[in-house]
């Protein structure tokens, strides 16, 4: 994304930044941003782009909890984020170069164990690298299925628990 240009407007970037850590520091606000703002719940001229700035994960939500999470789950993990920041998540983000770096000696390798793709079609990441099933198949020659559920955002397991449940059930029950 780098040589692509993409430096100041991708979203990874912008974590990696030393005033990331301050960025999301309220915990009670960004983090139920993240949950919100990445899922479908938001209209999609609002909702979560990882090319657009403006449309950030960490900004406040105009709901406390989004509909589809457990407050309890939220509480829980806001109070750990207050605790102890947002530093290790972002590392993350910090590491990445690591990360590609190191995967390169695996560039062209088949997976060849079986699997399921699983997305919600209003998840933002598929902007980065839009499903291709075809591309998928060839690396992939063990692939089972692929899913897009429609009206879900990036928390396929929250907001639509019992077909995304219903599916990996399926998936694992047809395994040789």
């Amino acid at each position: 994304m780098e040589a692509a240009g993409k430096a100041d407007s991708f979203y990874m970037f912008k974590q990696r930044e030393p005033e990331a850590d301050a960025r999301w520091a309220n915990a009670r606000t960004t983090y139920p941003g993240l949950l919100y703002w990445s899922s479908a719940a938001p209209s999609p001229k609002d909702r979560w782009d990882p090319f657009d700035t403006t449309r950030e994960m960490y900004r406040p939500a105009p709901v406390g909890v989004p509909p589809w999470a457990d407050p309890a789950d939220i509480e829980y993990a806001v109070k750990e984020f207050e605790r102890t920041g947002f530093h290790r998540p972002l590392n993350y983000y910090r590491s990445l170069q690591s990360f590609y770096d190191l995967g390169k000696a695996y560039k062209g390798v088949t997976i060849r164990q079986p699997s399921f793709f699983l997305t919600g079609d209003a998840d933002g990441v598929n902007k980065i690298r839009p499903v291709d099933e075809a591309e998928m198949r060839n690396m992939a020659p063990g692939l089972r299925g692929i899913r897009v559920l429609s009206n879900v955002g990036h928390w396929a397991h929250r907001e639509a628990p019992d077909e995304t449940k219903a599916l990996l059930l399926d998936f694992l029950r047809n395994l040789d």
